[in-house]
């Protein structure tokens, strides 16, 4: 069995229309100076990205210091100007 095959229709090409030289070199240059943006952008995102996993790591490290602390001294407040400590008294007011 054969398959007919169709002969392609050439579309003519009436008034092709073109911008000229200057307008494409401005779209070029615009679309050129987005690209860059959205990349300065993704790097910035990745350092952002970076620093928050930073930031969670040195809270983990206070929590844990927080706790050696406590185990060290009880409940208690660091007054961090001489490292002082006092008794942590809860806020009773209502």
């Amino acid at each position: 069995m054969t398959k007919k095959r169709t002969k392609k229709q050439d579309v003519p090409v009436i008034g092709q229309r073109f911008i000229t030289s200057d307008e494409l070199l401005k779209i070029k240059v615009a679309i050129e100076q987005v690209n860059n943006i959205q990349m300065q952008v993704g790097g910035i995102e990745a350092q952002k990205s970076d620093l928050i996993s930073s930031m969670k790591e040195k809270v983990m490290e206070l929590n844990k210091l927080k706790s050696e602390l406590e185990s060290n001294y009880g409940d208690v407040v660091v007054d961090l100007s001489n490292g002082e400590i006092k008794d942590n008294v809860p806020n009773t007011k209502d």
